[in-house]
């Protein structure tokens, strides 16, 4: 049945084809960019978005030789070039409306946001109800919704450029799209966020000099029109994959610069691909009822249809559980294409109808004083409250300079591991020893994870170790690999331990290394307690994709990581990095750091996401990768805990997958404990009870 998805293209051909105007031989269609025109292109391009989305679920979802996916494989990588034309025909409305109307910019801010404002609110509380059942509230809902936003960007670009900057106004647009595409890159925004934006400035370049360029696209048309297509395929096809960029040329470039340059492929194939509809349009004048209809919808159409996609799919939102899963793909095609058509003609009729409330009957004079009010107001809020928080917190930060040094002198001991210091914290005493390793997001484990290691101690000796870049451990240029924190946790469990081995305590993210370590020194370690230790298994099961190389893994891992390290950087900067510290400091207010809460306030602010941080995270999943074959030795004790926190979706229960490792039942123990993650750090009674247990039968 998979197969009749291959009926999507005699079905497009359809719509391409009936009602068709086809120009006769060496004459061409006087209105090739003409509003009908454009709009019918858009409505036919708008489906080939939701194809485009499928044929990435269909991806993640079914077998590499399914006929469901290899029909949509086509869509898969080309979307950018979909929707570089609907940036194309909005810059080239804008301009030969703003050529040819006088008052064309009195009220356009309000005239033009006001509707993509109204269409992406309603669109967004669909998304906000299926979030808000699945207890994933965010904002904006839709993960899609990335276009309305530039989108409204670049409308505001173009009126402060026309309006500012006269004949020189596609410059500044221009400019401007360099700009913003430099801001996305240094802030690792993901490519499809703007390798399509080079189409808005061509089109308003196309409306500027409509008459001399369709003269020129007309002249020697055979020849334009082949070299055009060639382009486009060319252009298409070297841009379709960053792995075929970087064996291009044999891997003597860091992978980072292939990812440029595909997008900036991408970026000139957004540029050739309008051109080549405008091409076709001389010659082909597509119109009929359907298409009509559709055009009339465009972007209600764009922003509803991914919710049928997502709550359609195995994934909700990536994630999460599926709403209605529907694994055949012609259902699912079906499913989303017929459910999307009517909500998105509804909605475009409840925007029609609130729109003019708003502004008016088009008098736009009303919206926009509430718009600046609003702007005005919230400006105001936001510089007053800058100027405060950032003043204060950096205020505060100077004020315990000293006390932080006083404290690294009282508790923090330290060893120096090829020339760089790792600090640690040490404490009880007893005939074995714990190595307990903080989760690679612990700004400080020495400091978070005292309290715990006070309780832990009444069973040996434990070192808590604080990993290059975090707590008061020196800052390092090595690569965050497993290889080298195991290297390193290593090198500071010899030189406090004396040499002897240790029990290696792993916390959520360490499970990682902390495996790497068994594996590379296996003499060295006589235990290994697990805290919701991730393994390989329950990496794959959460992060993993495995049609993408490792390359590619680490590439999205880390441009995510990042993003959330320039936001985290950007906090600490205006001093709002402190209100995210009242529910992180409840956890301390009862132990023996309740009086050093201010301490492990700076400590996070300085250290929370720093860059080794970020990298031993986006290390992660490959490392996890190298890990698949790992089981555990079958004479090493061994206790696996993993809290129920950690185990809400059945479909990744993960003390299944870590009673999977277990080879000798007899010193291999897995247990399901109360609590969540981060339980370990003002919880520890649930935690220690299965470690009292385990160490009575293991080593007594």
């Amino acid at each position: 049945m998979n197969i009749l998805v291959f009926l999507i293209y005699p079905a497009l051909l359809a719509c391409l084809f009936i009602g068709t105007k086809f120009a006769g031989k060496q004459t061409y269609h006087e209105n090739p960019l003409g509003n009908a025109q454009t709009k019918a292109v858009c409505a036919l391009l708008s489906v080939c978005i939701i194809l485009h989305h499928l044929s990435q679920k269909a991806a993640a979802q079914l077998a590499a030789k399914d006929p469901g996916r290899l029909a949509l494989e086509p869509f898969r990588n080309i979307g950018y070039l979909f929707v570089a034309y609907f940036f194309f025909c909005s810059g080239f409305g804008l301009y030969k409306s703003f050529s040819s109307k006088p008052d064309y910019l009195k009220g356009f801010l309000p005239r033009h946001l006001m509707p993509l404002i109204l269409t992406f609110l309603i669109t967004d509380c669909l998304f906000q109800y299926a979030r808000i059942s699945r207890k994933a509230v965010a904002f904006p809902a839709n993960t899609y919704s990335w276009f309305v936003f530039v989108l409204m960007l670049f409308y505001i670009v173009f009126y402060l450029c026309c309006r500012f900057l006269g004949k020189h106004a596609l410059t500044g647009i221009i400019i401007c799209s360099l700009l913003f595409c430099i801001l996305c890159r240094c802030t690792y925004t993901q490519s499809y966020w703007y390798n399509s934006i080079s189409a808005f400035p061509l089109g308003v370049f196309f409306a500027k000099q409509e008459a001399s360029l369709l003269v020129k696209m007309r002249k020697k048309y055979p020849v334009n029109l082949v070299l055009c297509f060639l382009l486009t395929i060319a252009l298409i096809f070297l841009a379709d994959s960053e792995m075929r960029i970087y064996h291009f040329f044999g891997g003597s470039i860091s992978f980072d610069l292939a990812c440029d340059i595909r997008t900036l492929l991408q970026l000139l194939a957004a540029l050739v691909f309008p051109v080549l509809i405008s091409m076709l349009s001389l010659k082909l004048q597509i119109h009929n009822k359907v298409l009509s209809f559709l055009g009339s919808m465009t972007l209600e159409t764009y922003l509803v249809h991914v919710f049928f996609v997502e709550i359609f799919c195995k994934r909700f939102i990536g994630s999460y559980n599926p709403f209605f899963y529907i694994k055949n793909p012609v259902l699912y095609l079906l499913a989303v294409i017929i459910l999307t058509m009517p909500v998105a003609f509804l909605i475009k009729k409840l925007r029609e109808k609130l729109a003019p409330v708003i502004l008016k009957d088009d008098d736009a004079a009303w919206a926009a004083k509430i718009l600046k009010s609003a702007a005005l107001i919230i400006c105001a809020v936001v510089l007053l409250a800058v100027a405060y928080f950032s003043i204060t917190s950096h205020m505060t930060t100077s004020k315990l300079k000293a006390s932080m040094e006083a404290y690294k002198n009282e508790y923090e001991t330290f060893v120096d591991v090829d020339g760089k210091q790792i600090s640690a914290y040490v404490t009880g005493e007893g005939e074995h020893t714990f190595l307990l390793l903080g989760d690679s997001t612990d700004p400080a484990a020495s400091m978070l994870l005292r309290p715990f290691a006070e309780h832990l101690s009444k069973y040996g000796k434990v070192i808590v170790p604080d990993a290059f870049g975090s707590g008061y451990s020196d800052s390092t240029n090595q690569p965050r690999t497993s290889e080298n924190l195991a290297y390193e946790m290593h090198a500071v469990a010899d030189a406090l331990n004396d040499g002897k081995p240790v029990i290696l305590f792993s916390c959520v993210t360490s499970g990682i290394y902390a495996t790497t370590y068994l594996n590379t020194y296996p003499d060295d370690v006589e235990g290994l307690i697990g805290y919701d230790m991730i393994t390989s298994a329950i990496s794959k099961s959460y992060y993993d994709e495995p049609t993408l190389t490792d390359e590619q893994i680490y590439y999205a891992a880390k441009c995510s990581l990042e993003r959330g390290r320039l936001f985290s950087q950007l906090l600490k900067a205006t001093g709002f990095i402190r209100m995210e510290l009242v529910t992180y400091n409840e956890a301390f207010t009862k132990d023996v750091m309740k009086d050093h809460i201010d301490k492990i306030d700076e400590m996070f602010i300085a250290k929370y996401t720093n860059p080794e941080s970020v990298q031993t995270q986006a290390h992660m999943i490959t490392d996890a990768r190298h890990l698949s074959d790992f089981t555990l030795p079958t004479d090493l004790p061994v206790l696996m805990m993993s809290t129920n926190g950690a185990n809400y979706d059945p479909t990744r229960r993960q003390i299944k997958m870590l009673q999977k490792l277990v080879t000798n039942e007899e010193r291999h123990t897995t247990k399901l404990i109360t609590g969540y993650s981060l339980s370990i750090y003002y919880q520890p009674r649930p935690i220690l009870e299965p470690v009292s247990q385990f160490m009575k039968t293991q080593y007594h």
